[in-house]
């Protein structure tokens, strides 16, 4: 199944490259050790020059403060925008982003927010701490740190999480997130969903539909138009004197297999569990 929550941003740097990432990327990056080690230098380097010499009307830690805030927005700003922008993408044919523009935008959002904190803080205005010398100051610097982001960080992340490897899959329902790997059914109850793993069964508010929809095929099988099966959970396939099929779970459950479904189970058997099948077909 395709992640419609992952979408490609075509975009280009300063220097007119073609790049390509994903929000997914972005999402994963963000979470990144190196990337927190990145923002914290950048907010160091602000805090040592002091551009804006605001260690000359407050403490230096509000100053510190003030500086981690104004790193902070530009960061979250920026990656909002090139989120959208790819969002707006999928819908409408955009040009790539260029991304040196959307750091000026930015770093504008950042400029004034962190001007109407100093001059809320202190009282001055902003031509005596803000005028447009620390403007052009403040957007070279934020350029030069967007310009080593692309260049040496971004690339270091990558390939980090090229040798970690895919993300576990899971599905989401009611604000929680689960690994595929850990479920072993999935069951529909009035307007709730009960999802059980090794540990324990969570009962939370949900369709079972829904879930179902964030899994592939091979995944699990629905047994009976109210529990869904993963393939791991599946021990063997039983057939009762009635004919009635039933499936045995790893945690020793006993399902038993809706009757217009049987036929649907046993050819899904077949195809993604064959050793399973065989061994239903001998027993």
């Amino acid at each position: 199944m395709r992640d419609e929550t992952c979408f490609e941003i075509k975009a280009r740097d300063i220097f007119l490259r073609p790049l390509t990432i994903t929000s997914g990327e972005i999402f994963e990056t963000l979470r990144q050790p190196m990337v927190l080690l990145f923002a914290g230098l950048l907010t160091l380097t602000l805090v040592v020059l002091d551009a804006a010499h605001l260690e000359e009307y407050m403490a230096w830690w509000q100053a510190a403060l003030i500086w981690s805030i104004a790193t902070t927005v530009q960061i979250g700003t920026y990656t909002a925008l090139t989120l959208l922008w790819g969002g707006l993408g999928r819908r409408w044919p955009l040009p790539p982003v260029f991304l040196p523009a959307n750091g000026l935008l930015a770093y504008l959002v950042s400029y004034l927010c962190t001007a109407s904190l100093v001059q809320w803080t202190t009282g001055r205005g902003w031509d005596e701490i803000f005028g447009p010398e620390i403007l052009l100051t403040g957007y070279g610097f934020a350029a030069i740190g967007e310009a080593i982001y692309f260049a040496f960080v971004l690339p270091q992340l990558r390939l980090r999480l090229q040798q970690k490897g895919p993300p576990a899959r899971s599905i989401a329902v009611a604000g929680q997130r689960f690994e595929l790997d850990t479920i072993l059914t999935l069951r529909g109850q009035e307007h709730h969903v009960l999802v059980q793993t090794a540990e324990r069964t969570h009962r939370l508010r949900g369709r079972l539909g829904d879930l179902i929809s964030q899994t592939r095929e091979s995944d699990g099988v629905l047994a009976h138009r109210s529990y869904w099966v993963a393939s791991r959970a599946i021990t063997r396939l039983e057939r009762g004197d009635d004919g009635h099929d039933t499936i045995v779970t790893t945690a020793g459950e006993r399902l038993r297999v809706a009757r217009p479904r049987q036929g649907a189970v046993r050819a899904w058997l077949a195809r993604h569990a064959p050793e399973v099948a065989a061994a239903s077909e001998r027993a």
